[in-house]
């Protein structure tokens, strides 16, 4: 089946003060991905080691253990094990290597891979918008959103389908985003 995205509504909201300026969200996209990414291209080498597990039933399959290396968006090397999975990938410049052993790579823990490295991962599609928002103020508890509503499919089985995509601060971080298949909302951000 032939699937078709085609934006047709935007709606705006804001949870911020009367007196507020707009900018264009491309302009808020590319900014807040810049700072919100680990990966960004400029950013500082770094090795992070995050292990994943669910609080509140450590008995759970939902564990996991993320590593990476990262020197440049043209090399790095990431290691990604759960109990049902693991993966490795390493990139240098031209050179790509990738190796997972397991059933799957599951639907969670992709998006927990995707949401620290990437958190914005649709940030060229967002880009391309005309769409402005309310500029983010750096206000406690202040968040700017960009709503999306979206048809999928062809007549008779069409849906629609929702996207929000939160902003905060000053500079400006990602807060959340919730799209068909990715749901990841921060905190506690620290530069």
């Amino acid at each position: 089946m032939l699937r078709r995205l085609a934006i047709s509504v935007l709606i705006l909201c804001t949870s911020s003060s009367f007196a507020q300026q707009h900018a264009s969200l491309a302009d808020i996209t590319e900014r807040a991905a810049t700072t919100t990414s680990l990966t960004a291209p400029g950013g500082s080498p770094f090795h992070l080691k995050a292990v994943i597990r669910e609080t509140t039933n450590p008995d759970s399959g939902y564990k996991g253990e993320i590593e990476e290396y990262w020197v440049a968006p043209d090399k790095w090397k990431r290691t990604v094990k759960s109990p049902d999975f693991s993966q490795t990938v390493v990139v240098n410049g031209e050179k790509y290597y990738e190796q997972n052993s397991g059933a799957y790579y599951q639907q969670w823990l992709r998006e927990l891979v995707t949401a620290m490295f990437e958190p914005l991962p649709m940030v060229e599609q967002l880009k391309q918008t005309k769409a402005e928002i309310a500029a983010p103020s750096s206000a406690p508890h202040s968040m700017s959103c960009s709503r999306f509503q979206s048809t999928v499919g062809t007549a008779p089985t069409q849906n629609s389908v929702f996207s929000v995509f939160c902003f905060a601060g000053n500079p400006v971080v990602v807060e959340s985003v919730v799209t068909p298949g990715y749901a990841v909302e921060f905190k506690d951000w620290r530069m």
